[in-house]
Protein backbone atom coordinates (compact mmCIF):
# COMPACT_ATOMS: atom_id res chain seq x y z
CA UNK A 1 0.00 0.00 0.00
CA UNK A 2 1.09 3.54 -0.60
CA UNK A 3 0.93 6.52 1.65
CA UNK A 4 -2.56 7.91 2.00
CA UNK A 5 -3.25 10.34 -0.81
CA UNK A 6 -6.55 12.08 -0.12
CA UNK A 7 -8.15 14.07 2.66
CA UNK A 8 -11.06 13.33 4.92
CA UNK A 9 -14.58 14.25 3.96
CA UNK A 10 -15.36 17.93 4.31
CA UNK A 11 -18.14 18.59 6.79
CA UNK A 12 -19.41 21.49 4.68
CA UNK A 13 -20.58 19.08 1.99
CA UNK A 14 -17.60 18.78 -0.36
CA UNK A 15 -16.24 15.32 -0.96
CA UNK A 16 -12.67 16.23 -0.15
CA UNK A 17 -11.28 19.08 1.90
CA UNK A 18 -8.88 19.86 -0.96
CA UNK A 19 -11.71 21.52 -2.87
CA UNK A 20 -12.83 23.69 0.02
CA UNK A 21 -9.25 24.70 0.77
CA UNK A 22 -8.78 25.62 -2.88
CA UNK A 23 -11.83 27.90 -2.77
CA UNK A 24 -10.57 29.46 0.45
CA UNK A 25 -7.14 29.94 -1.11
CA UNK A 26 -8.62 31.67 -4.17
CA UNK A 27 -10.57 34.08 -1.95
CA UNK A 28 -7.55 34.86 0.25
CA UNK A 29 -5.34 35.23 -2.80
CA UNK A 30 -7.67 37.74 -4.47
CA UNK A 31 -7.97 39.80 -1.30
CA UNK A 32 -4.27 39.79 -0.50
CA UNK A 33 -3.24 40.49 -4.10
CA UNK A 34 -5.58 43.49 -4.35
CA UNK A 35 -4.37 44.84 -1.02
CA UNK A 36 -0.68 44.47 -1.87
CA UNK A 37 -1.09 46.10 -5.28
CA UNK A 38 -2.96 48.97 -3.67
CA UNK A 39 -0.15 49.45 -1.14
CA UNK A 40 2.92 48.78 -3.29
CA UNK A 41 1.67 49.13 -6.89
CA UNK A 42 3.12 52.61 -7.36
CA UNK A 43 6.64 51.70 -6.29
CA UNK A 44 6.55 48.47 -8.30
CA UNK A 45 5.46 50.38 -11.39
CA UNK A 46 8.36 52.79 -11.02
CA UNK A 47 10.66 49.80 -10.82
CA UNK A 48 9.01 48.35 -13.90
CA UNK A 49 9.56 51.55 -15.88
CA UNK A 50 13.15 51.59 -14.64
CA UNK A 51 13.83 48.16 -16.09
CA UNK A 52 12.29 49.31 -19.36
CA UNK A 53 14.87 52.13 -19.52
CA UNK A 54 17.65 49.55 -19.36
CA UNK A 55 16.46 48.13 -22.71
CA UNK A 56 16.26 51.44 -24.57
CA UNK A 57 17.56 51.06 -28.08
CA UNK A 58 16.39 47.47 -28.45
CA UNK A 59 13.60 46.38 -30.77
CA UNK A 60 10.22 47.21 -29.23
CA UNK A 61 11.58 49.83 -26.81
CA UNK A 62 12.11 53.57 -26.97
CA UNK A 63 15.01 54.62 -29.25
CA UNK A 64 18.27 56.25 -28.22
CA UNK A 65 20.03 59.05 -30.07
CA UNK A 66 22.38 56.55 -31.74
CA UNK A 67 19.61 54.63 -33.52
CA UNK A 68 19.38 55.88 -37.15
CA UNK A 69 16.10 57.39 -38.42
CA UNK A 70 14.95 56.07 -41.79
CA UNK A 71 11.94 56.57 -44.05
CA UNK A 72 12.50 54.24 -47.00
CA UNK A 73 12.72 50.51 -47.49
CA UNK A 74 16.16 50.78 -49.10
CA UNK A 75 17.62 52.33 -45.94
CA UNK A 76 15.98 49.72 -43.75
CA UNK A 77 17.62 46.87 -45.66
CA UNK A 78 21.04 48.29 -44.89
CA UNK A 79 20.48 48.54 -41.11
CA UNK A 80 19.90 46.01 -38.39
CA UNK A 81 17.70 48.31 -36.27
CA UNK A 82 16.18 51.69 -37.01
CA UNK A 83 13.47 54.19 -36.12
CA UNK A 84 10.80 54.64 -38.75
CA UNK A 85 10.07 58.30 -39.59
CA UNK A 86 6.67 58.95 -41.18
CA UNK A 87 4.96 61.99 -42.60
CA UNK A 88 1.62 63.24 -41.38
CA UNK A 89 -0.27 60.84 -43.64
CA UNK A 90 1.76 57.91 -42.39
CA UNK A 91 1.28 58.91 -38.74
CA UNK A 92 -2.45 59.15 -39.37
CA UNK A 93 -2.39 55.59 -40.70
CA UNK A 94 -0.54 54.44 -37.59
CA UNK A 95 -3.03 56.16 -35.27
CA UNK A 96 -5.96 54.68 -37.14
CA UNK A 97 -4.44 51.21 -36.98
CA UNK A 98 -3.70 51.53 -33.27
CA UNK A 99 -7.29 52.48 -32.45
CA UNK A 100 -9.27 50.29 -34.80
CA UNK A 101 -7.15 47.46 -36.14
CA UNK A 102 -7.58 43.92 -34.92
CA UNK A 103 -5.17 42.85 -32.16
CA UNK A 104 -3.07 39.72 -32.53
CA UNK A 105 -1.38 37.52 -29.96
CA UNK A 106 1.97 36.67 -31.53
CA UNK A 107 5.31 35.76 -29.91
CA UNK A 108 3.63 36.08 -26.53
CA UNK A 109 2.71 39.78 -26.93
CA UNK A 110 -0.37 41.66 -28.07
CA UNK A 111 0.17 43.79 -31.17
CA UNK A 112 -1.56 45.29 -34.18
CA UNK A 113 -0.59 44.72 -37.80
CA UNK A 114 -1.43 47.36 -40.37
CA UNK A 115 -0.24 48.68 -43.74
CA UNK A 116 1.85 51.87 -43.79
CA UNK A 117 2.81 53.84 -46.93
CA UNK A 118 6.48 54.80 -46.84
CA UNK A 119 7.91 57.98 -48.44
CA UNK A 120 9.09 55.92 -51.39
CA UNK A 121 5.54 54.80 -52.14
CA UNK A 122 5.99 51.25 -50.89
CA UNK A 123 3.22 49.66 -48.88
CA UNK A 124 4.64 47.57 -46.01
CA UNK A 125 3.07 45.82 -43.04
CA UNK A 126 4.13 47.12 -39.63
CA UNK A 127 3.68 45.07 -36.46
CA UNK A 128 3.59 47.47 -33.52
CA UNK A 129 2.22 47.81 -29.96
CA UNK A 130 -1.32 49.23 -29.71
CA UNK A 131 0.14 52.25 -27.88
CA UNK A 132 2.83 53.00 -30.48
CA UNK A 133 1.06 56.11 -31.80
CA UNK A 134 0.61 57.70 -28.37
CA UNK A 135 2.91 60.68 -27.89
CA UNK A 136 3.21 63.41 -25.35
CA UNK A 137 0.74 66.28 -25.52
CA UNK A 138 1.58 68.53 -28.46
CA UNK A 139 4.46 66.33 -29.67
CA UNK A 140 4.41 63.85 -32.55
CA UNK A 141 4.78 60.23 -31.46
CA UNK A 142 8.20 58.58 -31.54
CA UNK A 143 7.79 55.04 -32.76
CA UNK A 144 9.63 52.17 -31.04
CA UNK A 145 12.83 50.74 -32.49
CA UNK A 146 12.08 48.39 -35.38
CA UNK A 147 13.77 45.94 -37.69
CA UNK A 148 12.95 44.13 -40.91
CA UNK A 149 11.86 40.51 -40.56
CA UNK A 150 10.96 37.93 -43.23
CA UNK A 151 7.30 37.97 -44.19
CA UNK A 152 7.18 34.19 -43.72
CA UNK A 153 7.69 34.56 -39.94
CA UNK A 154 4.14 35.86 -39.55
CA UNK A 155 1.57 33.11 -38.95
CA UNK A 156 -0.57 32.18 -41.95
CA UNK A 157 -3.77 33.43 -40.31
CA UNK A 158 -2.15 36.87 -39.78
CA UNK A 159 -0.80 37.11 -43.32
CA UNK A 160 -4.22 36.34 -44.76
CA UNK A 161 -5.77 39.29 -42.93
CA UNK A 162 -3.12 42.01 -43.34
CA UNK A 163 -2.02 41.79 -46.93
CA UNK A 164 -0.66 45.19 -48.18
CA UNK A 165 -3.06 46.32 -50.91
CA UNK A 166 -3.24 50.15 -50.76
CA UNK A 167 0.12 51.15 -52.27
CA UNK A 168 1.22 51.01 -55.87
CA UNK A 169 4.07 48.73 -54.82
CA UNK A 170 3.25 46.27 -52.07
CA UNK A 171 6.17 44.67 -50.19
CA UNK A 172 5.50 41.05 -49.19
CA UNK A 173 9.10 39.91 -48.62
CA UNK A 174 9.45 41.75 -45.31
CA UNK A 175 7.47 43.31 -42.51
CA UNK A 176 8.60 45.87 -39.94
CA UNK A 177 8.68 44.48 -36.39
CA UNK A 178 8.31 47.16 -33.67
CA UNK A 179 7.44 44.73 -30.86
CA UNK A 180 10.33 42.29 -30.72
CA UNK A 181 10.76 40.38 -27.50
CA UNK A 182 10.04 43.31 -25.23
CA UNK A 183 6.30 43.46 -25.67
CA UNK A 184 4.00 46.40 -25.20
CA UNK A 185 4.97 48.85 -22.45
CA UNK A 186 2.08 49.07 -19.99
CA UNK A 187 0.74 52.23 -18.46
CA UNK A 188 0.25 52.30 -14.69
CA UNK A 189 -3.39 51.26 -14.73
CA UNK A 190 -2.76 48.29 -17.02
CA UNK A 191 0.29 47.34 -14.99
CA UNK A 192 -1.74 47.27 -11.77
CA UNK A 193 -4.34 45.01 -13.38
CA UNK A 194 -1.64 42.69 -14.73
CA UNK A 195 0.13 42.63 -11.36
CA UNK A 196 -3.11 41.83 -9.51
CA UNK A 197 -3.89 38.90 -11.78
CA UNK A 198 -0.37 37.52 -11.70
CA UNK A 199 -0.22 37.93 -7.92
CA UNK A 200 -3.57 36.18 -7.52
CA UNK A 201 -2.39 33.09 -9.40
CA UNK A 202 0.83 32.90 -7.41
CA UNK A 203 -1.12 33.56 -4.22
CA UNK A 204 -3.45 30.62 -4.86
CA UNK A 205 -0.50 28.24 -4.73
CA UNK A 206 1.04 29.91 -1.68
CA UNK A 207 -2.22 30.21 0.25
CA UNK A 208 -3.22 26.63 -0.59
CA UNK A 209 0.12 25.33 0.67
CA UNK A 210 -0.15 27.45 3.83
CA UNK A 211 -3.73 26.47 4.62
CA UNK A 212 -2.89 22.80 4.01
CA UNK A 213 -0.06 22.97 6.56
CA UNK A 214 -2.15 24.89 9.10
CA UNK A 215 -5.21 22.65 8.74
CA UNK A 216 -3.12 19.52 9.12
CA UNK A 217 -1.38 20.93 12.19
CA UNK A 218 -4.76 21.81 13.71
CA UNK A 219 -5.99 18.28 13.03
CA UNK A 220 -8.67 19.38 10.56
CA UNK A 221 -7.38 17.19 7.73
CA UNK A 222 -5.03 14.35 6.95
CA UNK A 223 -1.58 15.11 5.57
CA UNK A 224 -1.09 14.36 1.88
CA UNK A 225 2.50 13.11 2.19
CA UNK A 226 4.07 13.56 5.64
CA UNK A 227 1.99 11.51 8.07
CA UNK A 228 4.03 12.86 10.98
CA UNK A 229 2.53 16.27 10.37
CA UNK A 230 -1.00 14.99 11.06
CA UNK A 231 -1.94 16.23 14.53
CA UNK A 232 -4.42 13.39 15.10
CA UNK A 233 -2.05 10.55 14.23
CA UNK A 234 -0.14 8.74 17.03
CA UNK A 235 3.09 10.44 18.03
CA UNK A 236 4.49 7.56 20.09
CA UNK A 237 4.01 3.85 20.75
CA UNK A 238 1.73 4.45 23.72
CA UNK A 239 -0.77 6.42 21.61
CA UNK A 240 -0.65 3.79 18.86
CA UNK A 241 -1.42 0.97 21.29
CA UNK A 242 -4.20 2.90 23.04
CA UNK A 243 -5.82 3.86 19.73
CA UNK A 244 -6.00 0.12 19.00
CA UNK A 245 -8.04 -0.41 22.17
CA UNK A 246 -10.94 1.57 20.71
CA UNK A 247 -10.13 0.68 17.08
CA UNK A 248 -13.46 -1.16 16.75
CA UNK A 249 -15.43 1.89 17.85
CA UNK A 250 -13.35 4.16 15.57
CA UNK A 251 -14.51 2.14 12.55
CA UNK A 252 -18.20 2.22 13.49
CA UNK A 253 -20.08 4.91 11.51
CA UNK A 254 -19.97 8.56 10.40
CA UNK A 255 -18.42 10.86 11.50
CA UNK A 256 -15.84 8.39 12.82
CA UNK A 257 -13.00 7.86 10.35
CA UNK A 258 -11.15 4.92 11.82
CA UNK A 259 -8.00 3.76 13.50
CA UNK A 260 -5.35 4.99 14.42
CA UNK A 261 -6.62 8.59 14.74
CA UNK A 262 -6.82 10.00 18.24
CA UNK A 263 -10.51 10.02 19.11
CA UNK A 264 -11.25 8.13 15.91
CA UNK A 265 -11.44 11.16 13.57
CA UNK A 266 -9.98 14.48 12.57
CA UNK A 267 -10.67 17.71 14.39
CA UNK A 268 -13.10 19.45 12.02
CA UNK A 269 -15.64 21.89 13.52
CA UNK A 270 -18.61 19.59 12.86
CA UNK A 271 -16.84 16.56 14.34
CA UNK A 272 -15.90 18.55 17.44
CA UNK A 273 -19.55 19.55 17.88
CA UNK A 274 -20.63 15.95 17.39
CA UNK A 275 -18.11 14.69 19.94
CA UNK A 276 -19.02 17.35 22.50
CA UNK A 277 -22.69 16.45 22.09
CA UNK A 278 -21.84 12.77 22.59
CA UNK A 279 -19.85 13.53 25.75
CA UNK A 280 -22.57 15.80 27.07
CA UNK A 281 -25.59 13.59 26.34
CA UNK A 282 -24.06 10.21 27.07
CA UNK A 283 -21.70 11.07 29.92
CA UNK A 284 -22.76 14.52 31.21
CA UNK A 285 -19.24 15.80 30.45
CA UNK A 286 -18.97 19.54 29.82
CA UNK A 287 -15.31 20.26 30.60
CA UNK A 288 -11.96 18.62 31.28
CA UNK A 289 -12.57 18.29 35.02
CA UNK A 290 -15.78 16.33 34.53
CA UNK A 291 -14.17 14.27 31.78
CA UNK A 292 -11.14 13.23 33.81
CA UNK A 293 -13.39 12.47 36.78
CA UNK A 294 -15.53 10.17 34.63
CA UNK A 295 -12.44 8.36 33.34
CA UNK A 296 -11.13 7.94 36.87
CA UNK A 297 -14.43 6.45 38.02
CA UNK A 298 -14.40 3.94 35.16
CA UNK A 299 -10.83 2.86 35.86
CA UNK A 300 -10.81 3.03 39.66
CA UNK A 301 -12.82 -0.15 40.30
CA UNK A 302 -10.45 -2.20 38.14
CA UNK A 303 -7.11 -0.58 38.96
CA UNK A 304 -6.50 -2.90 41.95
CA UNK A 305 -8.65 -5.80 40.73
CA UNK A 306 -6.94 -8.99 39.59
CA UNK A 307 -9.99 -10.52 37.92
CA UNK A 308 -10.88 -9.78 34.37
CA UNK A 309 -14.41 -9.88 33.02
CA UNK A 310 -17.01 -8.21 30.86
CA UNK A 311 -17.33 -5.19 33.14
CA UNK A 312 -13.57 -4.56 33.15
CA UNK A 313 -13.25 -4.68 29.36
CA UNK A 314 -16.35 -2.53 28.91
CA UNK A 315 -15.29 0.16 31.38
CA UNK A 316 -11.63 0.31 30.40
CA UNK A 317 -12.29 0.50 26.65
CA UNK A 318 -14.84 3.25 27.20
CA UNK A 319 -12.42 5.13 29.44
CA UNK A 320 -9.79 4.98 26.69
CA UNK A 321 -12.31 6.21 24.15
CA UNK A 322 -13.44 9.11 26.34
CA UNK A 323 -9.82 10.17 26.83
CA UNK A 324 -9.23 10.34 23.09
CA UNK A 325 -12.47 12.30 22.66
CA UNK A 326 -11.43 14.81 25.33
CA UNK A 327 -8.22 15.44 23.39
CA UNK A 328 -10.11 15.75 20.12
CA UNK A 329 -12.35 18.46 21.66
CA UNK A 330 -9.29 20.24 23.08
CA UNK A 331 -10.50 19.74 26.63
CA UNK A 332 -7.13 18.23 27.52
CA UNK A 333 -3.70 18.60 25.93
CA UNK A 334 -1.56 15.81 24.53
CA UNK A 335 0.69 15.26 27.60
CA UNK A 336 -2.40 14.89 29.80
CA UNK A 337 -3.92 12.46 27.32
CA UNK A 338 -0.74 10.38 27.29
CA UNK A 339 -0.61 10.24 31.10
CA UNK A 340 -4.20 9.00 31.29
CA UNK A 341 -3.57 6.60 28.42
CA UNK A 342 -0.61 5.11 30.27
CA UNK A 343 -2.67 4.48 33.43
CA UNK A 344 -5.50 2.79 31.51
CA UNK A 345 -3.12 0.78 29.32
CA UNK A 346 -1.23 -0.62 32.32
CA UNK A 347 -4.52 -1.68 33.92
CA UNK A 348 -5.70 -3.41 30.74
CA UNK A 349 -2.45 -5.30 30.23
CA UNK A 350 -2.45 -6.42 33.85
CA UNK A 351 -5.90 -7.98 33.45
CA UNK A 352 -5.62 -9.30 29.89
CA UNK A 353 -2.92 -11.09 27.96
CA UNK A 354 -4.05 -10.59 24.34
CA UNK A 355 -6.29 -8.58 22.04
CA UNK A 356 -8.57 -11.59 21.60
CA UNK A 357 -9.26 -11.85 25.33
CA UNK A 358 -10.00 -8.14 25.59
CA UNK A 359 -12.31 -8.03 22.58
CA UNK A 360 -14.13 -11.21 23.59
CA UNK A 361 -15.13 -9.69 26.93
CA UNK A 362 -15.87 -6.35 25.27
CA UNK A 363 -18.25 -7.94 22.75
CA UNK A 364 -20.03 -9.84 25.52
CA UNK A 365 -20.52 -6.61 27.46
CA UNK A 366 -21.62 -4.78 24.33
CA UNK A 367 -24.28 -7.40 23.62
CA UNK A 368 -25.66 -7.01 27.14
CA UNK A 369 -25.68 -3.22 26.83
CA UNK A 370 -27.38 -3.33 23.41
CA UNK A 371 -30.26 -5.47 24.70
CA UNK A 372 -30.78 -3.09 27.60
CA UNK A 373 -30.82 0.18 25.64
CA UNK A 374 -32.34 -0.99 22.32
CA UNK A 375 -35.39 -2.95 21.32
CA UNK A 376 -34.67 -6.58 20.52
CA UNK A 377 -34.52 -6.27 16.70
CA UNK A 378 -32.26 -3.21 16.73
CA UNK A 379 -29.99 -4.78 19.33
CA UNK A 380 -29.49 -7.93 17.25
CA UNK A 381 -28.80 -5.83 14.15
CA UNK A 382 -26.19 -3.71 15.97
CA UNK A 383 -24.52 -6.75 17.46
CA UNK A 384 -24.26 -8.47 14.05
CA UNK A 385 -22.88 -5.30 12.50
CA UNK A 386 -20.33 -4.91 15.29
CA UNK A 387 -19.17 -8.51 14.90
CA UNK A 388 -18.90 -8.05 11.14
CA UNK A 389 -16.72 -4.96 11.60
CA UNK A 390 -14.57 -6.80 14.13
CA UNK A 391 -14.01 -9.72 11.73
CA UNK A 392 -13.01 -7.30 9.00
CA UNK A 393 -10.54 -5.53 11.27
CA UNK A 394 -8.95 -8.79 12.37
CA UNK A 395 -8.34 -9.79 8.75
CA UNK A 396 -6.30 -6.68 8.01
CA UNK A 397 -2.59 -7.21 7.79
CA UNK A 398 -2.02 -3.73 9.21
CA UNK A 399 -4.86 -3.10 11.62
CA UNK A 400 -5.47 -2.29 15.28
CA UNK A 401 -4.84 -5.83 16.42
CA UNK A 402 -1.66 -6.28 14.40
CA UNK A 403 0.06 -4.09 17.00
CA UNK A 404 1.98 -6.31 19.44
CA UNK A 405 0.08 -6.69 22.70
CA UNK A 406 3.30 -6.39 24.67
CA UNK A 407 4.51 -3.28 22.80
CA UNK A 408 7.03 -1.65 25.11
CA UNK A 409 6.06 1.59 26.81
CA UNK A 410 5.95 2.84 30.38
CA UNK A 411 4.32 5.56 32.46
CA UNK A 412 7.39 7.76 32.01
CA UNK A 413 6.83 10.22 29.11
CA UNK A 414 10.59 10.30 28.44
CA UNK A 415 10.46 6.68 27.28
CA UNK A 416 7.57 7.12 24.83
CA UNK A 417 9.41 6.78 21.53
CA UNK A 418 8.65 6.20 17.86
CA UNK A 419 9.61 2.62 17.04
CA UNK A 420 9.68 0.77 13.75
CA UNK A 421 6.15 -0.46 14.49
CA UNK A 422 4.76 3.06 14.68
CA UNK A 423 6.70 4.17 11.61
CA UNK A 424 5.36 1.24 9.59
CA UNK A 425 1.80 1.77 10.77
CA UNK A 426 1.82 5.46 9.88
CA UNK A 427 3.41 4.73 6.53
CA UNK A 428 0.73 2.21 5.59
CA UNK A 429 -2.10 4.48 6.70
CA UNK A 430 -4.44 5.57 3.91
CA UNK A 431 -7.90 7.03 3.41
CA UNK A 432 -10.40 5.32 1.16
CA UNK A 433 -14.08 5.62 0.34
CA UNK A 434 -16.50 3.34 2.16
CA UNK A 435 -20.14 2.49 1.64
CA UNK A 436 -23.19 4.56 2.53
CA UNK A 437 -24.08 4.58 6.22
CA UNK A 438 -26.33 6.67 8.39
CA UNK A 439 -24.22 9.71 7.62
CA UNK A 440 -24.28 9.12 3.88
CA UNK A 441 -21.25 8.55 1.69
CA UNK A 442 -18.05 9.10 3.64
CA UNK A 443 -14.33 8.53 3.71
CA UNK A 444 -12.95 6.25 6.38
CA UNK A 445 -9.38 5.53 7.36
CA UNK A 446 -8.13 2.00 6.92
CA UNK A 447 -4.95 0.02 6.90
Amino acid sequence: MALYRCLTRNSMGFRHKCFSLLLLSILLSMLSSSLLVRLFGGSLYQRYRGTEAEHMGEVGFAPTEEIPRVSSLKEMKELETFVLVLDQEGLAQVRKASSSAERYKFRGHTSVCAEVILTGGEGVIVRMPPTAAKGRAGDPPILPVGRLRPWSELPDWVRERVQPVSASHSVTEYYIDMVGEGGEPRDEEDYRVWLTRRGAWIGVFLWFSLTRVVFVRWGWAAALIRHRGDGMMPHNDLELWCASVYGLWSSWRWPLEGWPLMGGMHRTPLRILWTKAWLRNRWQIHNSREGLKTVQELVHDHAQDVRRGEDAAWDLCRAMRITGSLFLCRMIDRPTMDQVYALIAQTIRRLYSSWDELMEDYMTAYAQWAHIFHIHEEADLDIRLCKQILRGIRKRRYGPYSIPWDLRFSSDPRTWTRTEQLRLTCQMYQVRRTGRGRGGKRLQTHL
